[in-house]
């Protein structure tokens, strides 16, 4: 039905009879992690899933994404060489990470929130925030930022595997210092 409706529509265009026709998308929003990588910052890349909003902003050498999620988590992420982390407990840590030039991973959480840093082997810093988590949302934000996947960059492009950005999401926050 969906087939002859298109192609009546597509005749009745075609030959200019002034016919308009506007279509919605009739898929309910689910709370589903995106299974792929459809954006790329500069060493990890991530899924935004339908219902989901993402406000990207290149304000210099960096890049920020604002983000809520169709069941209403909300954040940043950071991606660029100078992460805002003097405040973080991970800080110390992190910044011999990055003297030595190790890939390393840091977690903080509380009762309502979530900060997460990726270092890079060239020093490349992705930052994620989720200041607030309503009641029942820690799972759904576990399973979106279990999505983050680590990329190098080839050339000029960037590669990116199987490797969770994060690590293991579960022991890495078990060991927070908060």
């Amino acid at each position: 039905m969906i087939l002859w409706r298109n192609l009546v529509v597509g005749f009745f265009l075609v030959f200019g009879f002034g016919l308009t026709y506007s279509a919605t998308a009739r898929q309910p929003v689910h709370n589903d992690v995106y299974p792929y990588c459809n954006f790329f910052a500069r060493d990890v890349c991530f899924g935004v899933a339908q219902g989901d909003e993402l406000t990207m902003r290149v304000p210099s050498d960096f890049i920020t994404y604002d983000f809520k999620l169709a069941d209403g988590i909300s954040g940043q992420i950071y991606s660029g060489s100078h992460a805002n982390i003097s405040g973080a407990p991970f800080a110390e840590q992190a910044f011999r990470c990055i003297d030595e030039g190790r890939r390393c991973d840091f977690a903080s959480h509380w009762r309502s929130g979530i900060w997460l840093l990726h270092i890079s082997k060239d020093g490349g810093q992705t930052e994620v925030r989720i200041p607030e988590l309503g009641p029942g949302t820690f799972e759904r934000a576990m399973k979106f930022l279990d999505g983050f996947r680590a990329c190098e960059t080839s050339s000029e492009m960037p590669v990116c595997g199987h490797q969770k950005a994060f690590g293991d999401l579960s022991a890495l926050l078990a060991s927070s210092p908060d």
